[in-house]
């Protein structure tokens, strides 16, 4: 069970921690889609660790809309400068709850 994922700010290096806070690198494991959804989402809600929300959206449901949005800035990464003008907290939260689902899901995809 991932319990944390931990990456440096250009995020050329991602990292988990399982339940056991061993730190496994599986940044060979992620595809160039994957490590550029991370660079969007991280311009989107600029002043935000991108993945401290996971432990949240293991729990936290969101409404479908940011989930559409996180899965539009990964099929069509130019749609991230669209999203830019988020400002509010909330919104910023929510987004970074979808993105955390949506990336796990990533994660155990490419594992799988």
């Amino acid at each position: 069970m991932i319990r944390a994922i931990i990456s440096n700010t250009s995020f050329t290096r991602i990292c988990i921690a399982d339940e056991n806070e061993n730190i496994i690198d599986i940044t060979d494991k992620c595809s160039e889609e994957m490590l550029l959804l991370c660079r969007n989402i991280s311009k989107v809600v600029d002043d935000y660790n991108i993945f401290e929300m996971l432990e949240m959206s293991k729990i936290e449901e969101v409404e479908p809309v940011y989930e559409y949005i996180v899965e539009k800035i990964y099929r069509k990464p130019f749609y991230a400068d669209d999203y830019i003008l988020f400002e509010k907290e909330h919104i910023k939260i929510k987004v970074l709850i979808a993105f955390n689902k949506f990336f796990l899901n990533l994660i155990n995809n490419e594992n799988a």
